[in-house]
């Protein structure tokens, strides 16, 4: 059965939409910055034309006001949008944001959907991730820095009870678990293998009795020839 790699119709006229976008919008406003203008005013005019033509969101479905786009699509949309690095801040489909957005769709509450999802639908929140400054009785995580003075940690696991050792210990019981036919063959292969090799020796011998000249070669090969065809592991 074939595969067809053919991009679909609409999906090829989305993204030479958006490539025209790129090149007729979002390049020039490069050039915009670099001359010095105000970068909010950059962006905000952009992102106003590309909501005027319905260039918003390109993942998220239509009803919460994007443009619906399944994966193939999108992604061809994203690796146009990646030529200038006002593309994808342009249409509202920059990270982190974007994946916080699907986040809050697929599990947010109400209440998250409304006060944090919207928000970052409508373009006028940014996501942002820092540091946080650790107190006394804090837990002392993977990360962790400590740049002025000194702290003392107390170690509530240790040896074989930390997460780590836990994971080895995990990681070693699988490696050491054999599936039920996995055993099976394991108990097959210790008479099966031996009885080959003894049949080889048999052959082996048979030729090097009865059988015609060169009998050494003829025997070589009879022997090789029962081991390849009946058990290569033995080999």
């Amino acid at each position: 059965m074939s595969i067809d790699f053919e991009i679909p119709a609409e999906a090829k006229a989305m993204r030479e939409r958006v490539r025209a976008w790129v090149h007729d919008e979002c390049i020039p406003a490069e050039k915009e910055l670099l001359a010095g203008k105000d970068y909010k005013t950059v962006l905000g005019e952009l992102r106003a034309k590309a909501r005027a033509q319905g260039l918003w969101c390109p993942f998220i479905p239509k009803q919460y006001g994007g443009m619906g786009l399944g994966p193939l699509t999108n992604a061809l949309v994203q690796m146009e949008l990646g030529e200038s690095y006002l593309g994808a801040l342009s249409m509202n489909t920059q990270g982190p944001d974007d994946a916080t957005m699907l986040t809050l769709l697929e599990h947010g509450t109400d209440f998250q959907k409304e006060k944090f999802l919207k928000p970052l639908l409508n373009g006028e929140k940014r996501i942002c991730y820092s540091m946080t400054e650790k107190a006394a009785g804090a837990e002392v995580n993977c990360g962790t820095r400590n740049t002025t003075g000194s702290f003392v940690m107390e170690a509530r696991r240790v040896g074989a009870t930390t997460v780590l050792a836990q994971i080895v210990s995990m990681v070693a019981d699988a490696q050491r678990t054999r599936a039920p036919i996995q055993r099976l063959a394991d108990r097959i292969a210790e008479y099966f293998v031996p009885a080959v090799v003894a049949v080889a020796v048999l052959a082996f011998a048979a030729w090097m009795m009865f059988g015609p000249a060169p009998r050494l070669a003829y025997a070589i090969v009879a022997a090789v020839s029962v081991l390849i065809v009946a058990c290569p592991c033995a080999l």
